[in-house]
Parts: structure tokens; C-alpha cells; sequence
């Protein structure tokens, strides 16, 4: 099976639409050389098409001529990433008030996406004040604030993973990686990590299981 590309799509956006992963797209499309530079009107396979099966290929359609231009602009400024980014690049001037001393801020991804808004928005917001990422996203749920379009989710949208006993949750940064997968902001400490550090979506699904949805703070 295949797909058309239309204007403005991504081989990321289309995996989440098809339901597949972004690598095994990739495989399944060697003819595209790069894989952040797709066109309307190509044809990308999905998964588990190779062919045969009694169909037919269809004939790629000719690609749209890129047009000159200047670079993209950079995504819009948001106040949380901005924080977040200053916080991640000089961890030594906040101070966890968790765990006074801690700079790592590793196992506090709540506290440090809840010191993080308090900062950038000048007061707290009620669902991040829950004991766990886990708590806050159910709390978010309960209160109608979950979205769970990601292909949608702004700079700074606070992203929750709820399994396990206490759950994840990190910050969208605004920017994906050439590949078109997110790049989220988040505390480590697990999975042999340490410190804030810049997360794609692929690598957090991948080890905290699928991404539940997103909210911003009020």
C-alpha cells in the first residue's frame, strides 16, 4: 500500500497517522535519500507493502520542483521552553526545591515541569501540583484539559507517559529532529542517564511506552 504526499506533510506525521513507526517507514521507503526532505505528490509505501500481493505500484507521481526560498523561520518563542532550555543549559543557577543541592533534577520531572511554569507563567498551576506525573495526568484528564493529537502540541506543551507507578511528563520543545520527530526537554535518571537532557518522542515512547497526550499550563 502507498500513500500521496500532500503539501506540508512529514514522514513522522504520516507514521503517527498510519499508525506506524518512523523508522520502519524509512526502510520501507529507500528510494527517499533523505528522509527530512519529502514533496507533494510522491508516493511513500507504508510497512508491509512490498509490491507483490496481486497490486500493482503506482507510478510515482513527478515531484513538485522545490521552490527558493529562505531558511524557516525558527519556531515560535514560548516562555516554558525558554525556562526549560535555561534551566537544561545551566542547571547550577536553580535550585530543586524538592531536593535542595539536587541539580540533576533526576526522578523530579513533575517538580522541575512544575518549577519550570511556575517560573515562566508567575503562578502555580493546580494540576502540576500533584504528588506524580501519573496523578497530574489523570488529574488533567479528569478536568477536560487532555489532548491527544500530538501532531498538534506547541512549543512548550507539557507531554504526559502515565505507566508505571509514577509516570513521566516533559516539555515539548517546539522542535523536531531532521527526521521529523519531536524533541521533547526532560529530567533522565533512568535508562542510564543523568541530568535535563533534549529526548525525541521516538526514544521516551520507546522506553516509558506511548505518549498519553499533551496540556499547557495555566
Amino acid at each position: 500500500m502507498h500513500v500521496v504526499v500532500q503539501r506540508g506533510d512529514t514522514l513522522w506525521g504520516i507514521a503517527q497517522r498510519y499508525g506506524v513507526s518512523l523508522d520502519a517507514l524509512i526502510r520501507a521507503n529507500p528510494q527517499i535519500r533523505n528522509p527530512n526532505l519529502i514533496y507533494a505528490g510522491q508516493s511513500v509505501n507504508l510497512p508491509g507493502w512490498d509490491g507483490g500481493d496481486g497490486f500493482e505500484a503506482a507510478p510515482e507521481a513527478p515531484a513538485e520542483a522545490p521552490e527558493m526560498e529562505s531558511p524557516p523561520p525558527p519556531p515560535p518563542s514560548s516562555p516554558l521552553v525558554d525556562v526549560a532550555t535555561d534551566v537544561m543549559n545551566r542547571p547550577w543557577a536553580y535550585n530543586n526545591i524538592n531536593q535542595p543541592g539536587d541539580h540533576t533534577w533526576d526522578l523530579w520531572c513533575l517538580g522541575f515541569v512544575n518549577q519550570v511554569a511556575q517560573m515562566a507563567n508567575g503562578h502555580r498551576d493546580p494540576v502540576l501540583m500533584q504528588p506524580s506525573a501519573k496523578a497530574a495526568y489523570h488529574s488533567a484528564l479528569a478536568n477536560g484539559r487532555i489532548n491527544g493529537d500530538l501532531a498538534s502540541m506547541p512549543p512548550g506543551a507539557v507531554v504526559f507517559w502515565p505507566s508505571g507507578r509514577f509516570g513521566h511528563v516533559a516539555i515539548y520543545s517546539g522542535r523536531n529532529n531532521p527526521w521529523g520527530d519531536p524533541i521533547f526537554i526532560s529530567t533522565t535518571g533512568w535508562g542510564g542517564r543523568s541530568g535535563i537532557r533534549e529526548l525525541t518522542l521516538s526514544t521516551l515512547n520507546r522506553e516509558l511506552g506511548p505518549a498519553a497526550g499533551w496540556m499547557m499550563p495555566r
